[in-house]
């Protein structure tokens, strides 16, 4: 199977659009991961990763636009592809809450 991260918060500063953050594809992983957060309430895509490799992580991302202070209800998307040949495998979502804080 594909192990994918879960986490309950994630806490960005407001107005800004490098953020700090530990998204990663688990080290037993046999494929890449394509990461994209999701606000539920309006469907905007605030960030996308490229293909990260088995046991690569990111630190520091780069969001679409600044978020204003508060609470969000947000989605983390994890997409699999083959090493190999770039095949779309078993994706998942993962709801959590994003705090942008001052």
């Amino acid at each position: 199977g594909i192990a994918t991260p879960s986490f309950d918060t994630w806490t960005t500063p407001a107005g800004e659009t490098t953020v700090p953050t530990h998204f990663y594809n688990p080290e037993g992983n046999e494929c890449y991961f394509v990461i994209r957060v999701t606000l539920e309430e309006s469907g905007e895509t605030i960030y996308e990763s490229g293909y990260l490799e088995p046991g690569q992580s990111l630190y520091e991302v780069e969001l679409s636009a600044p978020l204003a202070q508060g609470s969000y209800d947000a989605t983390i998307h994890y997409s699999a592809f083959s090493i190999a040949d770039l095949t779309a495998l078993n994706g998942a979502q993962v709801q959590f809450e994003l705090v942008v804080q001052p």
